[in-house]
């Protein structure tokens, strides 16, 4: 049975359920899912996981993401998008905001399918438009700006404004759910639930061009920060409003987008050919150290008996499993990078080193943290992924990929 990732560069106007449905029909395998989606009018890098690969995605839902994001400047709609209703403008915008397309009714209600940037979280619920429980409302007119005093030293010093953590409210028109209804649903149905902010981090926003109305920008953010709220934000701080028109997802999880197949490229190969693509299940987690299993150890691990407390000592080459600044994964259960080294990332988050068990802290006691390893056979190929929690001898299986 073949596992892996295989690396999609998604096309527009379809959703990432569907870009799912037909990897797996071109590969004619039972399990496809991805490490995280991405709207419809999106486009860009999505990592589809194969079979058994599917048990690992979690280890990469907490990656950072790197955009590149086009804005239309003059007008704000009640999704933060292109695709949602107008609901104030400014004199920048011409009336050709009237044939703006797409609406967010036009859309299934596939989460999925959701307009804006689902993975994505930013700004505050302060910069929202007017009160959200009078949605929808009538267009309002901004107070505008004229196009030539937006110049781009103005809005390169505004952009530099969103690095660093911050706390990010949710948009209202979200796959988030409200007592098992997604916010979306209950915003359609006229009674819009606003979540409270959540922490992100922008690492690097960098103006691309501004071509009024437009302008793009290229974004390097932590996983679950919501661009089209970047976007919408963007605009309150030049005082004449901005939706998200264009976003193109670039880079996560150490890969890029110019390494992806298209659709239309997969759906053309043999599964033979499509292997080539493959991206076996131990390269996907080599930011975490990795531990030979003898025989021994792999029969444990077959038959799910305890791991021994000597576990760390099968480590091999710890220190060439490095993870840089810029191209860091989280862990996703307490988003704790695991390079291999001691580098600090960006985003002040902590840095576990090889991965072994070190000395406890106030702050650190042994059982407040986890570190990970991925186990290999002999041949080099992906058995178990382990953790420990710092407590001396004390490992446990996360997933068992052996059968």
């Amino acid at each position: 049975m073949i596992s892996g990732i295989i690396a999609i560069d998604k096309p527009p106007g379809i959703s990432s359920a569907a870009v799912v449905a037909r990897v797996k029909k071109a590969l004619g395998v039972k399990k496809v899912g991805h490490t995280g989606t991405l709207d419809p009018f999106a486009t860009g890098l999505m990592l589809c996981a194969i079979n058994k690969a599917t048990r690992i995605s979690g280890f990469l839902l907490g990656s950072s993401k790197t955009y590149l994001a086009d804005l239309e400047l003059g007008i704000e709609t009640d999704t933060f998008d292109i695709t949602g209703k107008i609901v104030s403008r400014s004199s920048i915008h011409e009336s050709q905001v009237d044939t703006l397309p797409g609406n967010i009714d036009d859309l299934s209600g596939n989460a999925d399918a959701l307009p804006g940037n689902v993975d994505a979280l930013s700004g505050n619920a302060d910069a929202l438009p007017g009160n959200v429980d009078a949605l929808p409302c009538n267009v309002e007119t901004l107070p505008g700006k004229l196009p030539e005093t937006i110049l781009p030293e103005r809005v390169k010093v505004i952009l530099e404004t969103f690095i660093g953590p911050q706390m990010q409210s949710p948009p209202i028109y979200s796959a988030l759910k409200q007592n098992g209804i997604p916010l979306y649903k209950l915003a359609r149905q006229g009674t819009p639930v606003q979540k409270p902010p959540r922490r992100i981090e922008i690492f690097s926003i960098e103006l691309l061009y501004l071509d009024m109305p437009r302008m793009g920008f290229a974004i390097h953010c932590s996983s679950g920060t919501y661009i089209r709220t970047i976007a919408h934000d963007i605009g309150r701080k030049l005082g004449c409003g901005a939706v998200l028109a264009g976003l193109r997802r670039t880079e996560t999880c150490g890969f890029s987008v110019d390494d992806a197949l298209t659709l239309s490229q997969l759906e053309a190969m043999d599964v033979s050919q499509a292997m080539n693509h493959l991206i076996p299940m131990a390269e996907i987690l080599s930011f975490m150290p990795a531990i030979h299993a003898d025989d021994e150890l792999m029969e444990r691990i077959r038959f799910g008996r305890p791991l021994p407390p000597s576990l760390a000592d099968c480590l091999l080459n710890p220190i060439d499993h490095r993870v840089t600044a810029g191209d860091h994964r989280l862990n996703p259960i307490d988003h704790q990078l695991i390079p291999g080294d001691h580098r600090l990332s960006p985003g002040d988050h902590r840095v576990i080193g090889n991965g072994l068990p070190r000395e406890s802290s106030v702050n650190d006691r042994p059982g407040s943290l986890k570190y990970y390893f991925r186990v290999l056979d002999t041949d080099g190929e992906l058995v178990a992924v382990v953790s420990h929690d710092g407590v001396p001898g004390r490992y446990k299986y996360c997933c068992v990929l052996v059968d």
